[in-house]
């Protein structure tokens, strides 16, 4: 038992995290949009009794099947028959009805006759035509083309006839004949006549199953906003079909909603396994801060449950939802980094959750990036607003330029988004201040509001520090104003520098007299110690500052600077004081706790912390003696590895150098020694 207790404890921060993601994403399921039921029951020629009814999205409407029926019996009795020639020597079939009608040798001798001269010339009028050879009598009245090689020739009714049909051709010809030599003539005729084009049946039917797969029933698009009924209208037939087709779309999503929750609940988990990991490999303070991690899940919810409730109640205002809070109150508390990312995740799983995800996704996204670039300074409310408002247009420049390429015209803009983008920017000012004071006060962080506060030297925690510690005090503000001009030159945050500089020896004031700057009497009790007693009172006032911040509610950021301000250095005076005695030492008696600096701000403390305090050492110090001061001190820290963890380059290293160097031989007044003059 006791060892499950143990396995439980020693892996409670991963269970914390664990219930943390799975809590986060029963909250979004929870409050993820319904799909709605349609309330509507109606008929055609029936008065429209609801409100005005507007299409929620873009949809399509297919033409009635009576239409697509009719339009493929067009095709049908329409369809073209499809024939092809065959050679003929028309001469020799006349020649041969010629010798049928009166004789051939006669014919030679004596020239033709008033009958052969009939024969001819309704021989002409027939062969001018394409007599067809197997032409079913239901395409008789339909349109005949006649292929030609590779091309396709309509003719007229007076340009076929097809075989079944000369019969009836050669007696509205020969109707003016004689019974005797009109029934000569025809059998001539039918005896020989040669057809000069035959059906293609297999040609036929192809066109016409072509013909028949290419009607596809025709869409009528109804775009989102568009009214389908007004209060007190009889419906039509036509809006009757657009009804159907939008109650269709609500019952196929009802049916699908469980699969649509799923694969939400699929997306949610691998954006937070992605941030966690991001966290864990970048971020490691924060990722093993559980306080922290939950001021970020926290605003990722607000931000996200918020847009799912407006979407589900007014979705036209889903838009006004002041979104650009969780990368500004994110970045307020941790860095942009850790902001962009909270930023993508929360865009992603608010787009989901509304009808346009990538309008919506797009502009967030730009505006979230907007926001992270100006609101840098938090620290009045006039800054906040004018920083918002140049979201607010970026806002409206996506919108724009997003339903331009979309649209192609500027029809598909609804101006009343622009007051939407206004309205939301409005409640960004309103709730970001008060959201901020509020999660400090909840996880004990820090913001540039609070930091503000705690720069004022008349607080309760500073005067003691100056009443008790005042060469500790006056310690801290030269180590205040050596770190925040280094913070400036390398762009790290000079605020906090500075707050984190004047606390970071609070600890102090616990045993003032053991430490050299507040020693005005000129005696020094460590005379009567042993080294590794003194070693453990100057190590303690890291853990005593640390004890004193909390029990004065000072924010975690400000304490790291106080556990961090000497990392895991040595107390090399006391150290090497042990080892002149030959006492058996361990070095891990005389080395502070820890851990070392882990941010570009507090690695910018310890050097200037360290350069500070050793100058102090310095009786007439001259230039040169300040610039192998600030390398050698630098420099050992670099080769203890007490700089690795931060994020400080070898460049900025050089600059902190540089800045320190100029900063001292301000502070001592060094000038360039002019020669005396002859």
């Amino acid at each position: 038992m006791k060892n499950r207790l143990s396995d439980i404890f020693r892996y409670s921060t991963h269970i914390y995290k664990a219930v943390l993601v799975l809590g986060s994403v029963l909250v979004l399921l929870y409050f993820y949009p319904q799909r709605e039921r349609f309330p509507y029951t109606y008929s055609a020629g029936q008065l429209w009794h609801y409100p005005d009814l507007y299409a929620p999205m873009d949809f399509s409407v297919d033409e009635p099947a009576v239409s697509v029926r009719k339009r493929k019996d067009s095709i049908r009795k329409t369809t073209p028959a499809f024939i092809r020639e065959i050679p003929v020597d028309t001469q020799a079939v006349f020649r041969r009805i010629a010798g049928d009608i009166g004789g051939g040798s006669f014919w030679e001798l004596f020239g033709e006759t008033t009958t052969t001269q009939t024969a001819r010339k309704v021989f002409s009028e027939l062969y001018r035509r394409q007599i067809i050879r197997g032409m079913p009598d239901s395409l008789v009245q339909h349109p005949v083309w006649l292929r030609r090689g590779n091309q396709v020739l309509m003719l007229d009714s007076a340009g076929y006839l097809p075989l079944g049909r000369v019969k009836r051709f050669l007696e509205s010809r020969l109707n003016k004949l004689p019974p005797g030599e009109r029934s000569r003539i025809m059998a001539a005729f039918f005896k020989n006549l040669k057809p000069t084009a035959e059906y293609d049946d297999a040609y036929t039917r192809k066109y016409f199953k072509t013909a028949l797969d290419a009607i596809r029933p025709a869409k009528k698009i109804y775009y989102k906003g568009e009214r389908l009924a007004s209060t007190g209208e009889r419906l039509t037939a036509t809006q009757v079909r657009a009804l159907d087709a939008l109650k269709q779309i609500y019952a196929r999503d009802q049916r699908n909603f469980g699969w649509i929750r799923l694969g939400f609940v699929l997306i949610v988990l691998t954006l937070f396994a992605l941030f966690l990991f991001y966290l864990n490999l970048y971020e490691e303070p924060i990722y093993n801060n559980n306080a922290a991690l939950t001021l970020i899940f926290i605003n990722i919810l607000l931000v996200s449950v918020m847009v799912f409730v407006t979407q589900r109640y007014w979705p036209f205002y889903v838009f006004a939802v002041p979104f650009i809070i969780l990368p500004v109150i994110v970045q307020t508390f941790f860095n942009r980094r850790v902001a962009l990312f909270a930023l993508v995740v929360g865009v992603v799983i608010a787009s989901l959750g509304v009808t346009e995800t990538t309008t919506y996704g797009l502009v967030q996204t730009t505006a979230g990036l907007a926001a992270l670039l100006s609101m840098r300074n938090l620290t009045t409310r006039s800054e906040m607003f004018l920083s918002i408002m140049r979201v607010v247009i970026v806002y409206a420049v996506v919108y724009t330029g997003y339903m331009l390429v979309r649209q192609g015209d500027w029809a598909g803009l609804d101006w009343r988004v622009f007051l939407l983008f206004l309205l939301s920017g409005i409640l960004a000012v309103v709730l970001m201040h008060e959201l901020i004071l509020l999660f400090e006060k909840m996880f004990g962080l820090a913001s540039d509001v609070s930091l503000l506060e705690l720069l004022n030297t008349n607080n309760k925690l500073l005067r003691n520090l100056a009443e008790k510690a005042p060469g500790t005090f006056q310690h801290s503000i030269q180590v205040a104003n050596l770190a925040e001009a280094i913070a400036n030159e390398l762009g790290a945050n000079a605020l906090l520098v500075r707050v984190g500089a004047l606390y970071h020896d609070i600890g102090k004031m616990k045993n003032p007299k053991y430490f050299t700057e507040n020693q005005t009497s000129g005696i020094n009790p460590h005379e009567n110690l042993p080294p590794r007693e003194s070693a453990h009172i100057i190590i303690r006032h890291v853990l005593d500052g640390i004890e004193m911040a909390r029990k004065n509610n000072l924010p975690e950021r400000i304490i790291d600077f106080i556990r961090t301000h000497h990392g895991r250095g040595l107390v090399y005076y006391f150290y090497n004081k042990a080892k002149e005695q030959n006492e058996d030492i361990n070095p891990e008696d005389f080395r502070y706790p820890g851990p070392d600096p882990f941010s570009k701000e507090t690695a910018i403390l310890m050097m200037a912390d360290s350069v500070e305090a050793a100058s102090k050492s310095l009786a007439l110090p001259t230039a040169e003696q300040i610039d192998t001061l600030v390398d050698q001190i630098i420099d050992r820290q670099l080769q203890e590895g007490l700089l690795m963890n931060s994020d400080l380059s070898l460049k900025e290293i050089s600059k902190a150098k540089k800045v320190l160097k100029s900063k001292l031989k301000n502070i001592y007044h060094l000038r360039v020694a002019y020669p005396e003059m002859k």
